[in-house]
């Protein structure tokens, strides 16, 4: 019998074409045989006639995007009902994975699925893609074993837009990647005394201001004895060691290779998160993490500047109102910091909404609703421009980011992105580029709008 190895998704189409494409790309890059009717190919190659013979004949699992849009549409329950008998005949429980993109109900479920485990990818799609990866490893969908190469040519197949073609000129790409520059040549373990009790041990580790990680009885900070000291409230302490950082991190003095890297990489946070919170920005808790975003009026007109690649001074908003929606939306940034070669922090960007102008709505059903609507037509180049906006502030004018370690210790940071090349870039027809024609209003300085899909401006910058 041949193997099964097609993942086929149903959903609404149009309504959750942009999903689909989103969902179809990701899964091919995995190393997944996809298929949906947004995209038209069977392993980037095969043409379907028929999409009963997709899931009778070819499907190893069926994924189902259930939204307001998709629950109730016919060919969407056609294909349910089609893939949940295929299912029994295979004698395959997990034949149907259901996901569930927005705040469709769970009892709204067509009651064909609704005693499925479903994934929910309304709060984010990237923590819903992680659990779908998982299921379907868990449930032996076969991947393809070819190399990455080959990968690339499979995904290159894809219709990013429909008009868009890929292009063998290099091209140049920001990344969210922002270099650590430079970092303190040695770290300092300080000692408790045996005398104090683990109760004032933690005490003090509560009291420190400098970024400290806890070994046992030891303080490992960049910040050395005499400041810790000074910040324990007069709990002795002394100091035990100074070491060069990167035989420390090697895992050559105390403590082990990995347990050392998480240390200097858990200093770093501390001392990010602290920097943020000096610098006026607000901290949003969402399901699976946290942002750093910026408050109504912390900066001059809620507008930022940076310098461009070219040197042309450009400006963004990272604050504004929707008036039909009635919210403010605010720019905000997530955290993830390596030591990996090259040492970065790599910054996610999101978006906050707030009634006030500081406090995020309370329904994260609403808020996972708006950044839906509110957003989808945020392509990568303004994410980009708002991201570089914001760190240009953060630095104010200079070129580097100081993050401070305790004492006289600091970690440097790059104000500019890194960059990168990419052997292909994508085409407009062939010809120009997409972010040349579809943003030439960009090049005027004139589209940051208040709301994207309001047809007007608050005003020029």
């Amino acid at each position: 019998m041949k193997e099964r190895r097609l993942v086929f998704i149903s959903h609404a189409n149009p309504e959750d074409n942009e999903f689909a494409s989103w969902l179809g790309t990701r899964l091919t890059a995995a190393g997944y045989e996809v298929w949906a009717d947004v995209l038209n190919l069977l392993g980037g190659e095969t043409f379907w006639r028929d999409i009963g013979d997709a899931i009778r004949e070819e499907a190893a699992t069926v994924i189902v995007a259930l939204s307001r849009a998709s629950y109730q549409k016919d060919g969407v329950l056609d294909e349910i009902a089609l893939a949940v008998n295929t299912g029994r005949q295979l004698n395959k429980q997990q034949f149907v994975i259901p996901i569930r993109l927005d705040d469709l109900s769970f009892p709204d479920f067509p009651e064909q699925l609704i005693r499925l485990n479903a994934i929910d990818f309304s709060p984010n799609w990237a923590d819903g893609f992680s659990i779908l990866l998982k299921t379907l490893k868990d449930t032996q969908v076969p991947q393809s074993t070819s190399d990455f190469g080959e990968a690339l040519a499979s995904w290159q197949k894809f219709k990013l837009r429909q008009s868009a073609s890929i292009s063998d000129t290099p091209e140049s790409v920001f990344s969210n990647w922002f270099q650590i520059c430079s970092l303190p040549s040695h770290i300092n373990f300080s000692r408790f005394d045996a005398s104090q009790s683990q109760e004032a041990v933690q005490h003090a580790f509560d009291k420190f201001q400098s970024p400290t990680a806890r070994h046992m009885r030891l303080a490992v900070s960049f910040a050395n004895a005499d400041t810790l000291q000074m910040e324990t409230s007069g709990i002795p302490l002394e100091h035990a060691d100074r070491v060069p950082l990167a035989q420390f991190l090697d895992g050559r003095r105390q403590v082990s290779r990995r347990d050392a890297q998480n240390m200097v990489i858990g200093l770093l946070r501390k001392a990010w998160e602290q920097f943020a919170r000096s610098q006026g920005l607000l901290l949003y808790k969402f399901a699976h993490g946290s942002a750093w975003f910026v408050p109504l009026n912390l900066i001059e007109r809620n507008i930022a500047t940076f310098q461009d690649e070219n040197g042309k001074k450009r400006r963004r908003w990272l604050v504004g109102r929707s008036e039909t929606r009635g919210v403010y939306w605010h720019f905000a940034v997530s955290d993830k910091i390596s030591i990996a070669d090259p040492r970065h922090l790599a910054l996610r960007t999101h978006v906050v909404f707030t009634q006030d102008g500081k406090t995020p709505l309370d329904s994260q059903s609403r808020a996972a609703r708006l950044r839906k609507s509110f957003c989808k037509n945020w392509w990568n180049d303004r994410w980009r421009d708002l991201l570089r906006a914001f760190v240009a502030d953060l630095a104010n004018g200079k070129e580097e980011l100081s993050l401070a370690l305790g004492g006289d210790a600091v970690a440097t940071i790059a104000a500019s992105p890194m960059c990168f090349e990419a052997p292909l870039s994508i085409t407009e027809n062939g010809s120009g580029s997409i972010a040349e024609e579809d943003h030439a209003e960009d090049e005027a300085e004139a589209d940051d709008l208040l709301d994207p899909e309001d047809d007007g401006y608050e005003e020029e910058v």
